[in-house]
């Protein structure tokens, strides 16, 4: 296997991984914990933000930031994904008109978002 597909092989797995943390993540939401499985069961146009986001954007990030220190990957990464998916969850709270809903999907926005940096930075950590 070549070096290059390896290294692909290994961001793909941790974009993955950080991802299914930050969904996780939104299901321990305290707010969501209620009404938040109707929420995604009506509109499941959320997963594909999360799979856009974290698998392809990460992995594009991580590609373009590969030889820097695993700090400033980590940071670049968690930094990126989670502003393309800020604009995401805007674009799609705008559409919805229901303040209640968008609230608490801005809310698990911010716990997703602090909370998926633990697995980019262990990834990242790890890689070298």
């Amino acid at each position: 296997m070549k070096l290059i597909s390896k290294y692909l092989c290994w961001m793909l797995g941790c974009s993955i991984a950080a991802m299914l943390c930050s969904i996780a993540a939104m299901l321990i939401n305290p707010l969501l914990l209620i009404v938040g499985h109707v929420i995604y069961a009506e509109e499941p146009i959320l997963v594909l933000f999360y799979l856009i986001s974290y698998v392809f954007v990460g992995s594009i990030m991580w590609y373009l930031l590969r030889n820097k220190k695993w700090k400033m990957q980590t940071l670049g990464i968690w930094l990126v994904v989670n502003l393309v998916l800020l604009a995401q969850v805007i674009c799609w709270i705008r559409t919805i008109g229901d303040g209640m809903t968008g609230l608490m999907i801005l809310t698990a926005f911010i716990v997703n978002a602090l909370l998926s940096a633990i697995p980019i930075g262990f990834c990242c950590y790890n890689h070298k």
